[in-house]
């Protein structure tokens, strides 16, 4: 299936150009000059919110906004994709979007008659009770809608009960696509022969504004262009309103007078067609997300094959690992690899990000670096290209940390580089310190970086602890981090790789009082065997 391209179109808030969601994305949305679609609000936050490719479609992630992002009136969880299709709305501080296919058809734009709003008498109804005769009517409409499957469907079944039970020679329901006055028409039905609907500017701003319109002919209304040239004798209009927030509107009109309830019929149409279309909108997102989690639970039976064993032996060391992601997906990477005569490469590291995408790159980068230690080239070199080759296929913000390292048992020593990784503790003598290397910033960064190298003493006895950030900067209840003193007293009365990974993890449990993390937690430890 070719990925489906799509409009976010502005239906309310400040003036703004539609944001385009098209080809391979991310689209990063904020009020930073360095986002892709700059909304400058103080609503907005200067990276709020992240539109990613998802399947054949889009998923929008709230990037740690202070407002926060909302999808169909939903509030969207920081750093988790929601995905998003053709009518969703989309809240991003002041702005609501219609999201919209970018194949979709044209819209139409509404007959400008505001400024013979003043000769032609837009009037409010009060609701009362409908006669008798609409409740069977009014009961089948509900019956139908709510076998629905989709907007379209209810919109149709919506127009046809408007004509039979409220005396309007016609019937639509359009929706706004960008302010109220370009919109677009889901749906129309005719009592007899078919004619172009040309909505009312002025109607459609008072129903918008609560409750329900009604524009009338008046004598004097000689400049009133949506009744005089339209031979429209009566119109009306009602909002289709969703979580507060108006969605879409019913709009009658026709040369006969229409029955005196109405606009009660009318209303109590509109409130069945909102129902209607906010239980499709639930159902929708719950396939979408349930979709999305069967991807991201299977990205991370991937993940889990990628990584090494919870525990064995490679080449001249003997190891312990623990990969628990604190999502479905982590970031986090590690790996111990046999270069044979001796010697072994081992390397942790945790890609900036949260979610598919970090785990996306996180396989990237463990696939380049198998390939870059089978070439045979020393430990700095290997990370300068690993570098560069990041540094040319990602976007701003796309990086990862790492510390990699060759165990050489015969020279008893240990080759290290740091790209900006940090938490890697020497375990020597009963005691564990935080080892530190030269190195560079981070993997992906900048591609003329040129890493240097650290050669540590490494003997029978020592062992080398690595662990992700998620370890030191795990909170607690409280929000005090774990930190690295903390992981330095826990390992110290460890004796083996296995019982420094289950102490780690023992106490970090302790620290945080539950057994699920905040971040990804990534701990491996190293001995010679």
């Amino acid at each position: 299936m070719n990925p489906r391209d799509l409009v976010l179109s502005p239906i309310a808030g400040p003036e703004v150009d539609p944001i385009d969601l098209t080809g391979a994305g991310p689209v990063t949305v904020g009020r930073s000059r360095e986002c892709s679609v700059r909304l400058n609000d103080p609503a907005v936050s200067r990276r709020h919110a992240v539109f990613t490719r998802a399947g054949d479609g889009w998923a929008v992630t709230d990037a740690g906004s202070r407002h926060g992002v909302r999808v169909n009136s939903a509030p969207v969880a920081p750093g988790e994709p929601t995905p998003i299709g053709p009518g969703d709305r989309v809240r991003l501080g002041p702005w609501l979007f219609r999201v919209r296919d970018a194949s979709a058809p044209s819209t139409i734009r509404s007959i400008d008659d505001t400024a013979d709003a003043g000769t032609t008498r837009v009037s409010r109804i009060q609701i009362g009770d409908l006669a008798s005769r609409r409740l069977d009517l009014l009961m089948r409409v509900a019956r139908t809608i709510q076998d629905a499957e989709d907007e379209t469907a209810v919109a149709a079944a919506v127009v046809r009960s408007l004509v039979e039970g409220s005396g309007f020679d016609r019937a639509a329901v359009i929706r706004p696509v960008r302010g109220l006055d370009e919109i677009e028409i889901l749906a129309a039905h005719h009592r007899s022969e078919p004619s172009p609907i040309r909505p009312s500017r002025t109607l459609i701003r008072a129903a918008a504004a609560g409750g329900v319109a009604r524009l009338e002919d008046q004598t004097d209304a000689q400049h009133a262009v949506s009744i005089v040239s339209a031979n429209v004798a009566s119109a009306l209009c009602a909002a289709v309103t969703i979580g507060g927030e108006t969605d879409a509107f019913v709009y009658l009109d026709g040369a006969s007078s229409p029955h005196a309830d109405a606009g009660a019929f009318c209303a109590a149409v509109a409130d069945l067609c909102a129902l209607a279309i906010a239980n499709i909108r639930r159902r929708t997102l719950q396939r979408r997300q349930d979709r999305l989690l069967r991807d991201l639970e299977t990205a991370r039976r991937v993940q889990e094959r990628l990584m090494p064993p919870a525990a064995g032996v490679v080449g001249p060391v003997r190891y312990a690992l623990r990969f628990q992601p604190g999502r479905v997906v982590a970031g986090d990477f590690a790996g111990v690899r046999d270069l044979g005569a001796g010697r072994a490469a081992i390397f942790l590291g945790d890609v900036a990000g949260k979610g598919l995408g970090a785990s996306l790159l996180m396989a990237t980068i463990q696939a380049r670096l198998d390939t870059l230690l089978e070439t045979g080239a020393v430990l700095d070199e290997i990370v300068n290209r690993l570098n560069g080759y990041l540094a040319e296929r990602t976007a701003t913000g796309e990086f990862a940390t790492l510390f990699a390292c060759v165990l050489d048992a015969g020279a008893g020593t240990l080759a290290c580089v740091d790209a900006g990784h940090g938490y890697a503790m020497l375990h020597r003598g009963g005691a564990a310190e935080l080892l530190t290397c030269d190195g560079g910033p981070p993997v992906g960064v900048d591609p003329d970086t040129r890493y240097a190298r650290t050669d540590v003493a490494f003997e029978p006895g020592d062992r080398l602890i690595l662990m992700s950030d998620g370890v030191p900067e795990q909170p607690d209840p409280a929000g005090e981090q774990f930190g690295v003193d903390r992981a330095g007293r826990c390992l110290a009365g460890s004796a083996d790789p296995e019982s420094d990974v289950a102490g780690l993890v023992c106490a970090l449990v302790g620290h945080t009082r539950r057994d699920s993390f905040a971040d990804d937690v990534t701990i491996l430890s190293i001995a010679l065997r």
